[in-house]
């Protein structure tokens, strides 16, 4: 569920005129999607960084450790991607 105002905010950082009021604003809440992972995608990126300065400490099975929590992530970003298609292909076939 993205609430009115975080598609609000994402809208106004992207530079998309926003109206809850009227239909079709896809664009807008594609905005507050990637708006959303992005603080996912950054935390993803330190933590890399810091898996290879432990493997380089204390080897490769460092990886294993969090390797489910790559998992997660990336079945959550997939699962997101494939809601909001096939929800675009509803709207869009109406």
């Amino acid at each position: 569920m993205i609430l009115s105002g975080e598609i609000h905010a994402a809208a106004k950082e992207a530079g998309i005129e926003f109206d809850p009021q009227s239909p079709g604003q896809e664009e807008a809440v594609a905005a507050a999607r990637v708006r959303r992972w992005r603080g996912v995608q950054e935390a993803t990126s330190a933590l890399r960084v810091e898996e290879l300065e432990a493997e380089v400490l204390w080897g490769p099975q460092v990886a294993a450790c969090t390797e489910v929590l790559h998992q997660v992530i990336r079945s959550g970003w997939v699962a997101d991607m494939e809601y909001n298609d096939r929800k675009a292909e509803r709207h869009t076939d109406r």
